[in-house]
């Protein structure tokens, strides 16, 4: 499906099919310069086609909006921003391009309340539409960078190696937790991290992480104790400091916690957090020894 199309319901979006449209009617003249003009702005001007092409212009002032009243649909639309088409700009700005067929005094000062309203740029070209080239003018209005760059995701995959199973069970002795990414019953390293915890009577700890997120898995049986009421409350705060994000869960129990969807960078930190909590005083004998799982 063509990436311009797929706002469906958008009128910016409708309205940017209808823009092409038009090119493809032109004569073969016309549309080789129509062509030439709007991929020449588009690679001089760094942007993309925007797929959220939602008909506001709040999104000028602040790229982070989302529409949540009818009133943002078209209510007030300038007269001057006839056929329109949103666009993604380098820095992660929208910028609108209109193709009116003549521009008056009206039309001025409708541009200069959006300059006014919503701190936007405007550049007036009667010569650069790629819209039925010599009969439009285009106009171009640029919105504000977001007030905050969204960081780029770090990956889960970069920044916990593979490792073998020496090399994972030398850093688990030095840090208290292991990394690895199956599960006891699927892999050797954990299994024998499992042992060895349970041979000096520690908790086990794992971090497991994922494509873009990474899970921290408590197990206290091979200690032989569990954790106290306050040790508990104080894992379920730790939980919800973490694990910020929508999807997040977490189960927290005196034998048996778990969080998942914790960030990358945060992982590691939680888990030390959470090694440091199993081996504080004040956690209780459990009525039985642990066997090893089988």
């Amino acid at each position: 499906m063509d990436e311009d199309l797929a706002a469906e319901g958008s009128p910016a979006g409708i309205q940017r099919a209808y823009v092409r449209a038009g090119i493809e009617n032109l004569r073969p003249e016309l549309r080789e310069l129509a062509r030439t003009r709007l991929e020449r702005w588009m690679r001089e001007n760094g942007v993309r086609p925007s797929r959220r092409s939602y008909s506001c212009l709040r999104r000028l002032a602040n790229p982070a909006h989302h529409c949540n009243s009818m009133a943002c649909y078209g209510a007030g639309w300038p007269h001057v921003l006839d056929h329109p088409e949103w666009w993604l700009g380098p820095q992660g700005e929208f910028i609108l391009t209109a193709h009116p067929y003549d521009v008056c005094k009206h039309g001025l000062q409708e541009l200069a309340r959006l300059q006014e309203e919503y701190g936007a740029t405007v550049e007036v070209d009667p010569d650069g539409s790629w819209y039925y080239p010599g009969w439009t003018w285009l106009i171009v209005v640029r919105g504000q960078p977001p007030a905050r760059p969204r960081a780029p995701r770090r990956s889960c995959a970069s920044q916990f190696p593979h490792l073998t199973k020496d090399q994972a069970l030398a850093l688990a002795r030095e840090r208290g937790y292991l990394i690895a990414r199956d599960s006891l019953a699927d892999s050797p390293k954990v299994r024998a991290w499992w042992e060895a915890c349970r041979r000096e009577k520690r908790p086990f700890v794992q971090l497991v992480p994922r494509r873009t997120w990474a899970s921290v898995d408590l197990d206290m049986d091979p200690s032989g104790r569990r954790l106290s009421e306050a040790q508990v409350a104080r894992l379920r705060a730790l939980f919800r400091e973490y694990a910020g994000r929508r999807d997040s869960w977490w189960a927290c129990g005196p034998r048996y916690a778990r969080v998942t969807h914790v960030r990358p960078g945060a992982a590691e930190e939680l888990a030390r957090l959470i090694c440091e909590l199993a081996r504080q005083d004040g956690l209780e004998e459990t009525a039985t020894r642990p066997e090893t799982p089988g």
